[in-house]
C-alpha cells in the first residue's frame, strides 16, 4: 500500500468535495499513510474557525511523496514536478467539456466514481486508458446513530415532527439540482391539510443564490399553476449545520427525495440512506450505482438538452452549455409522492446496513490506495504545443504572457496619447491601468512603458484637487506612491514628481475628512451633492495612500490617519462576518446602504493597506482580516467548485449589447484589481510565520486564474470571461473598454509571475 501522499483539493468549506476530501484524508491517516495536505482556497464558504477539524492543521509538512492526489476540477489541477498526478474528479452530464479532456492528458490517471461518470468521460474524448473507478464513501456508523430531530417548525408554528411524513433534500440552488421541478412536484402531489411537509436544505454558493433563488420561486408561482399555501407545507432552511446538526437534520425526516438532473454522487441521499430514511431518486447516474430498485423509489429520466430555468440558470451554463442531462419526469414524481403521502405506496427494503458496508470510508479509502499503488510512474515529458494545454509555468514564462499582454495593451488602447484622452472624464481608469504597468515593468527589471505611465501622470496633475469624485482622485495618489517607490528605488530622477502627486492627494483627502457619521470620506467631494454617501473605496484610497507616504518618510500624522480609516471602517462594521466589503454608509442615517453591495474591487481595496497598518504595528489580528476578506471574495466571486474570479457582469456579458457593456465598463477592471492586490499580499504573506500555508494557497489560486486566461485565449488579447474558453475572441470596438479587459488579464498574470515561486 502506498505509505506517502500528497493530497490537494478543499478541505476547509462546507460543499460536497470539501467533505470528501476530508473523509479520504482521515481515512488514509487512520490506516498509516503519511499525508501532505493543501488547502485548494475559494471552492467554497470556508466553515466557521470553531467548526474546522483540528487535524487538518497537522497535515502541512512535506512528506516526500511521489504521488500527488487532486480533489478538484481538471483545469484546477496543476502538476508537482516529479511526482505522479493523479485526480479524482466527476461530472454530472452526458460527456464532459472538451477542453477536460485535453486537460485530462496531462494527468497521469483520472478517478471517477461511478460507471456513469467514466461513460461522460470517454464520450467527451478522455483516453480511457487513463481513467480508473473508485467510489465514494458514507460514515454509516455515524449517520445511523439515533439522534434527536431538529426543532423545526412550519411558517404557522407547527412543528415539523407532528406531520407523519416529512420529505428531506439538500441541495444546492443551482439549476442541476432541480429544486423548481421538485416544488412544482410537491405543489402538484400534495393538498393543503395533507400530513406532509417538505424541508429544503439549501447549501448557498453565493450570498447573492438565495436572493436569486427566492426570485425564481416567486416567478414559477407568479407564472401559473397553484400557490404554494395551496400545497402542504414547505420549509427552507439555508444556515450552515455543523455534521452533528446534519444528522439531527435527517432524524427529522421520514424520506428524502432528489429531482437532481445528474450527481456524481449525492453524499446527502448516500448519508440518508444509511440514517434509515426511504428514498425518492430519478433513475440515472449515480444513484442506479449504489441504490436498488427495490430499495428506492425510482423516478423514470430522459435525456435531454441541457436547458436552465430562471435567474439562476446561468450558474451552469459555462458547465453544461451545449451538453445533455437527465430530466425526470414531473408527474410520475408526483405520482410516487403522492403515494407516499397517502400511504400507499409499495414498501421498500432498506438500503442501510448494505450500503454503510459496501461503502465505507475505510473501505473507499482502500479502494482508491489501491488505484493509486497501480498508477504507473510519472511520464517525464508532457506535451505543450495544443492551444489551451496547461504549461508547467515559471516566474519567466508568467512574465512573458504579462510582457505580451502590456505591448498589446499600450500599441494598441491605452497609448501615451489614449491616456491623456480619457482623463478627466474616465478619471480613475487612466492611474489604475498605470499603476499595473509600473508593476509589469518593476518585475520585469526595465522601464519600457514608462512613456504611458508618464504622459498618464501629466493628464491627471491638474485635477488632482479638484476631482468630483474623492474615490477616483485616491487612485492617483494611490498610482504616484507605488509609481514613487520604483523610480526610486532606481535611483530614477523621475521619481520626485510620482511623489508629489501621491503627496498633493494624500493631504487633500485627509482635509475631506469630517464628523459626519462619526468620520469616513465622502464618495464626492461637495458634501451636498445628490445620492453622495460615506464612501469605504474612498476611505481606503486615503489608509493606503496615508501608510504609504508614512512608509516612505515616517510621519505620525499620516500613521494616524490611516490608523483612523480601519477603525472606522470597523466601527460601522463595513466588513461584514463573511468577509464582504460593502460600499458605504447613508450620510443622513450613517447605516450601511443595502444597495451599495459589496463587489471585487472593494474586496482587493482593503489589502494593501491592511499589511501596511500590520507593519507599522504587529497587529496579527490585520492580517486575519485580510484573510477573512479574501475568503469572502473567493466564496461570492468565483465559479463555484473553482477559483476562477468572476462578477455578476461575466454571465450576461458575452450576448450583451455594446452600450451595456460600455455601462458596465467599471466591472472589467475589477477582477484585475483584486488580484493585483490579492499578489502583493501573498509575497508579503509568504514571509510571516505561521502564514507560509496560506500564501501557499492563494497562490494557487492566482496561478489558477492567469492558467485559465492562457488555456481560454489564443492571442495575447483577453476578454471579460476568464473561465470559458474563447479561441476565436474578438476585441471590444471600443478602445478603452478594451484596455481595462486587458489591464485585468495583466494583472493576473503579474500577479502569477510574482508568486510563482510561492507552493
Amino acid at each position: 500500500m502506498i505509505e506517502r501522499l500528497h493530497v490537494i483539493g478543499p478541505v476547509r468549506g462546507t460543499s460536497g468535495y470539501d467533505r470528501h476530501t476530508r473523509a479520504f484524508v482521515q481515512s488514509f491517516v487512520q490506516l498509516g499513510v503519511e499525508v501532505e495536505l493543501t488547502h485548494l482556497h475559494g471552492w467554497s464558504r470556508e466553515l466557521p474557525a470553531a467548526e474546522q477539524p483540528a487535524w487538518l492543521d497537522a497535515l502541512g509538512a512535506p512528506v516526500g511523496a511521489s504521488t500527488t492526489l487532486h480533489f478538484t476540477m481538471p483545469h484546477q489541477v496543476v502538476p508537482v514536478p516529479g511526482t505522479r498526478t493523479v485526480n479524482y474528479t466527476m461530472f454530472e452530464a452526458d460527456r464532459i467539456p472538451a477542453a477536460w479532456a485535453r486537460l485530462a492528458r496531462e494527468h497521469d490517471a483520472v478517478v471517477l466514481p461511478t460507471a456513469a461518470c467514466r461513460a461522460a468521460w470517454v464520450a467527451g474524448g478522455a483516453e480511457p486508458e487513463r481513467l480508473r473507478l473508485s467510489p465514494l464513501g458514507v460514515d454509516g456508523a455515524y449517520f445511523s446513530q439515533p439522534a434527536e430531530p431538529l426543532e423545526l417548525r412550519t411558517a404557522d408554528g407547527t412543528p415539523v415532527r407532528d406531520f407523519g411524513t416529512r420529505f428531506l433534500t439538500i441541495a444546492e440552488p443551482r439549476p442541476r439540482k432541480n429544486l423548481l421541478a421538485l416544488l412544482r412536484v410537491w405543489s402538484d402531489a400534495t393538498r393543503r391539510g395533507d400530513d406532509a411537509v417538505l424541508i429544503v436544505k439549501l447549501t448557498p454558493f453565493h450570498a447573492y443564490a438565495l436572493e436569486q433563488f427566492a426570485a425564481d420561486v416567486h416567478a414559477q408561482q407568479q407564472a401559473g399553476g397553484r400557490r404554494a399555501g395551496e400545497a402542504a407545507p414547505v420549509v427552507l432552511l439555508a444556515d450552515v449545520l455543523p455534521d452533528d446538526a446534519m444528522r439531527s437534520l435527517f432524524a427529522s425526516a421520514t424520506h428524502y427525495v432528489s429531482l437532481s438532473h445528474g450527481e456524481g454522487w449525492d453524499m446527502p441521499m448516500a448519508e440518508a440512506a444509511v440514517a434509515g430514511l426511504r428514498l425518492v431518486a430519478p433513475r440515472h447516474t449515480a444513484y442506479v450505482e449504489y441504490l436498488r430498485e427495490d430499495e428506492v423509489e425510482f423516478v423514470p429520466a430522459r435525456p435531454a438538452p441541457f436547458r436552465p430555468e430562471g435567474r439562476m440558470g446561468a450558474e451552469d451554463t459555462h458547465f453544461f452549455g451545449g451538453l445533455s442531462w437527465w430530466d425526470p419526469d414531473e408527474q410520475a414524481a408526483a405520482d410516487a409522492i403522492a403515494r407516499i403521502v397517502a400511504g400507499r405506496a409499495v414498501p421498500k427494503l432498506s438500503p442501510a446496513a448494505r450500503i454503510a458496508d459496501e461503502y465505507s470510508w475505510e473501505r473507499s479509502a482502500r479502494r482508491l490506495l489501491d488505484v493509486l499503488d497501480a498508477t504507473p510512474p510519472p511520464r517525464r515529458e508532457r506535451a505543450q504545443t495544443e492551444p489551451g494545454r496547461r504549461r508547467a509555468m515559471t516566474t519567466t514564462s508568467y512574465l512573458d504572457s504579462a510582457a505580451a499582454a502590456a505591448d498589446a495593451l499600450t500599441t494598441k488602447w491605452f497609448t501615451a496619447e489614449a491616456a491623456g484622452r480619457w482623463v478627466p472624464m474616465d478619471y480613475w481608469k487612466t492611474p489604475t491601468i498605470a499603476a499595473e504597468l509600473v508593476t509589469f515593468m518593476r518585475l520585469a527589471g526595465d522601464q519600457r512603458h514608462l512613456a504611458v505611465c508618464d504622459a498618464a501622470r501629466d493628464a491627471g496633475a491638474s485635477y488632482l484637487t479638484s476631482c468630483g469624485w474623492l474615490d477616483d482622485a485616491d487612485t492617483w495618489g494611490r498610482f504616484g506612491v507605488q509609481a514613487y517607490e520604483w523610480l526610486h528605488a532606481l535611483g530614477s530622477g523621475d521619481a520626485g514628481s510620482y511623489l508629489t502627486m501621491g503627496t498633493t492627494v494624500g493631504d487633500d483627502l485627509q482635509q475631506q475628512w469630517n464628523d459626519t457619521c462619526a468620520g469616513g470620506l465622502y464618495w464626492m467631494r461637495d458634501p451636498s451633492a445628490d445620492g453622495n454617501f460615506k464612501a469605504s473605496n474612498a476611505t481606503l484610497g486615503l489608509m493606503e495612500i496615508a501608510l504609504g507616504l508614512d512608509a516612505i518618510a515616517p510621519d505620525p500624522a499620516r500613521r494616524a490617519a490611516g490608523e483612523r480609516c480601519w477603525e472606522w471602517m470597523g466601527s460601522k462594521q463595513l466588513v461584514d462576518a463573511h468577509g464582504l466589503v460593502w460600499g458605504g454608509l447613508s450620510s443622513s442615517t450613517c447605516a450601511i446602504l443595502a444597495d451599495n453591495i459589496p463587489v471585487l474591487q472593494l474586496q482587493g481595496a482593503a489589502l494593501k493597506p491592511l499589511w501596511s497598518l500590520y507593519v507599522a504595528t504587529g497587529d496579527a489580528s490585520l492580517l486575519d482580516a485580510a484573510q477573512r476578506i479574501v475568503a469572502g471574495a473567493f466564496a461570492q466571486f468565483s465559479w463555484q467548485g473553482a477559483q476562477i474570479l468572476n462578477t455578476p457582469q461575466d454571465i450576461p456579458w458575452a450576448t450583451a449589447t455594446e452600450q451595456w457593456k460600455l455601462d458596465h465598463i467599471n466591472d472589467a477592471l475589477f477582477k484585475g484589481i483584486f488580484i493585483a492586490y490579492l499578489g502583493e499580499l501573498t509575497v508579503n504573506l509568504a514571509g510571516v510565520a505561521g502564514r507560509e500555508q496560506v500564501a501557499a494557497g492563494y497562490a494557487a489560486a492566482i496561478r489558477a486564474n492567469a492558467d485559465s486566461l492562457l488555456a481560454n485565449y489564443r492571442q495575447p488579447v483577453y476578454g471579460m470571461d476568464w473561465f470559458a474558453q474563447h479561441w476565436s475572441y474578438v476585441p471590444e470596438p471600443d478602445p478603452l473598454l478594451q484596455a481595462c479587459l486587458q489591464y485585468s488579464a495583466l494583472a493576473a498574470f503579474d500577479a502569477a509571475a510574482a508568486v510563482a515561486a510561492i507552493s
